[in-house]
């Protein structure tokens, strides 16, 4: 039957609003079995009073509590959610229409009759079919969650098509600037050459005018002071090739060996320093008279000198294996006309040409999206420096593509704000329907947990038939409890962003799927209390977490910077998921006890135990790959 087999699974993925699904479920769970008892009983006919005539009366009540619960949620919802209230209506406005209330009156009494049972059959199999049609209507899709989510994915795509504009042009400026800089650094090497010229010259020709001096006696206060002025001269030099350090440092990150530059150019500082520093040895020692000294501190100039000219020939050598040329002015073109291209996809121009194309009843074309004013402008910038690079102008095209670059990262900016605001509005969306999920679950949790001490009360040795129909529903409502959380499941799989909290609720699933297995076994002891106790206490922490990260979604957000898909923030935040972590293993370690405490009292059998052993074991090890995987997701 379709209805069970694929239903469900459509409720877990299609939701929006969790009262809804709710609704759903209790539709599902009303429909589920009718046709397969109907069957069993034409293999094995049964009296008029047989429980199946039993069972279909309390899916006829059912179906009843659903229409009231969908009557009531349908008036909360008015205001609040208008949507969901009139989808609601539309569904229970069908249901009388097919009379399904009615028709379940109907296949009880057939069912109390024996002779009737094929009319019974033929009138379940029709019920179904129509019950189908509810189903149908409250798994509608809200429009505005469906165009929300269109956006979602048009402006995700639209922004990595401008993140891949981003990085060409990006490239283009670098390999502009590159060429650039590389030029002027070689410009720089060559004054610098002449400097080194005009100051071994003069160093030369004061070595000659002293040499003619040597018999003077007199202090040597007119060499010093031209020695002097020559230190200087190679101290101002050594200060031109450190600013040459720092624009070459601008060509560190696509150069090959980054370093061998910096390093070239360190050196050439250093000789130029020592080489300032002896000849302003010389200089003092002249003045005090001390002449020997003073020859040889030239000497060691000298050969500093010798030393800078070699340092800076092999600086230039590095430069000139470096030396790219910029890009032609058809390349700029190129990136100038995917922006004009992504332009018209943003303000809808393409969607809507292609639509026109095709049909003449087209939808209309969506609003613009953020950033594509930005872009324009960006485009012109870029056509201005295509105009420089062909004009032979590497210099004049840098400042347009830094412009231009910087208008692609305003509206990468723009139209981050504008997804971020949309994912805003989908997280807390995605958290209104799990604390509501939540909170229904935790209400009827509690509810069964009461039944289950009232029966413990009476003793299992004291049962009645009354007892075992109370068990039997018991059963079919927390199975129901464990259908619904696994629909939590399906949505924080599909959300993707959480680590503990869909474990956790995994984990929940198998709880609540244990107690109704033992309360199918009529085990409504200390065991299983303990587990019922826990699934409350694990719900109520997850609603705090819930909560938790629902104040923090009505933060403001930050300014948004460049980002990418993995930048996504978590639906839950850390904190939050190590809380639930923690709470996990303390459960783990109550239940170890309790299970412990069982064996010695006696008080289950011993295949329970090592059943209830064995889950707690597998539990520990979810436990640890849930930390595993959560320390592995941090920075």
């Amino acid at each position: 039957m379709n209805l069970r087999s694929s239903g469900y699974d459509r409720i877990t993925k299609r939701f929006g609003t969790p009262v809804i699904s709710v609704a759903v479920a209790l539709l599902l769970l009303t429909t589920a079995a009718v046709p397969r008892r109907a069957g069993a009983q034409d293999a094995a006919p049964e009296p008029a009073s047989a429980p199946l005539a039993r069972k279909q009366e309390m899916i006829r009540d059912r179906f009843s509590r659903l229409e009231e619960r969908m009557f009531r949620l349908r008036e909360k919802l008015l205001e609040l959610e208008p949507e969901n209230a009139a989808r609601l209506g539309r569904a229970l406005e069908r249901g009388g229409e097919l009379t399904l209330q009615e028709r379940l009156d109907r296949i009880v009494e057939l069912l109390d009759e024996s002779s009737s049972m094929p009319e019974a059959l033929d009138l379940q199999a029709k019920w179904l079919a129509d019950a189908d049609q509810l189903l149908a209507i409250l798994l509608e899709r809200d429009a505005d969650n469906t165009l929300r989510d269109e956006e979602l994915e048009r402006l995700e795509q639209l922004k990595a098509k401008l993140d891949q504009l981003f990085e060409a042009q990006r490239a283009l400026r670098n390999q502009t600037a590159r060429s650039v800089l590389t030029a002027r650094a070689l410009d720089q090497l060559e004054q610098a050459r002449r400097q080194l010229d005009a100051i071994q010259r003069q160093q030369e020709s004061l070595d000659t005018d002293q040499n003619d001096d040597q018999q003077d006696d007199s202090p040597d206060a007119k060499h010093a002071g031209r020695q002097e002025q020559l230190s200087r001269e190679a101290q101002h030099l050594a200060a031109q090739v450190h600013q040459l350090s720092e624009q070459l440092s601008q060509l560190q990150t696509d150069a090959p060996d980054p370093d061998q530059a910096q390093q070239a150019v360190a050196d050439l500082a250093q000789s130029l320093r020592s080489a300032a520093q002896a000849m302003q040895r010389s200089a003092q020692q002249r003045r005090e008279g001390a002449r020997d000294q003073a020859e040889e501190s030239v000497q060691q100039g000298r050969q500093e000198l010798e030393q800078v000219r070699e340092d800076l020939e092999r600086l230039r050598e590095i430069l000139r294996k470096r030396e790219a040329q910029p890009p032609s002015a058809q390349q700029q073109n190129d990136v100038a006309e995917q922006a004009q291209q992504l332009g018209n996809e943003m303000r809808g121009q393409g969607d809507q040409q292609q639509s026109n194309d095709g049909q003449q009843n087209t939808p209309q074309p969506p609003q613009p999206a953020p950033g594509s004013q930005q872009l324009d402008q960006a485009q012109d910038q870029m056509r201005g420096a295509a105009q420089r690079l062909e004009e032979q102008d590497p210099p004049g095209a840098v400042p347009p593509q830094d412009r231009a670059l910087d208008l692609l990262e305003q509206a990468r900016r723009a139209l981050e704000e504008q997804l971020q605001q949309l994912r805003r509005e989908e997280r807390a969306e995605t958290l209104r329907d799990l604390e509501s999920r939540l909170r229904s679950m935790l209400t009827a949790q509690r509810a069964v947990n009461e039944a289950t001490v009232e029966l413990d009360g009476v003793g299992r040795e004291n049962f009645k038939r009354a007892e075992e129909l109370r068990l039997a529903d018991l059963s079919a409502r927390e199975a129901e409890l464990s259908r619904q959380a696994a629909t939590c499941v399906h949505i924080l799989d599909e959300e993707g962003t959480t680590i503990a909290f869909p474990s956790i609720i995994t984990q929940l699933v198998q709880d609540m799927q244990t107690v109704a297995d033992r309360l199918a076994q009529a085990q409504v002891g200390a065991l299983t209390q303990q587990i019922e106790a826990e699934i409350v206490e694990t719900l109520e922490q997850l609603l705090e977490a819930v909560h938790q990260m629902q104040q923090q979604n009505e933060q403001p957000p930050q300014q948004p910077g460049p980002s990418s898909p993995s930048d996504q923030n978590p639906l839950l935040p850390a904190s939050a998921e190590l809380k639930l972590l923690r709470a996990g293993q303390l459960r783990v370690n109550r239940r170890t006890a309790l299970i412990e405490e069982s064996r010695q009292q006696g008080t289950e059998s011993a295949q329970s135990l090592d059943q209830s052993l064995k889950d707690t074991a597998n539990r520990q090890s979810e436990l640890s790959e849930i930390a595993r995987k959560m320390r592995e997701r941090e920075p």
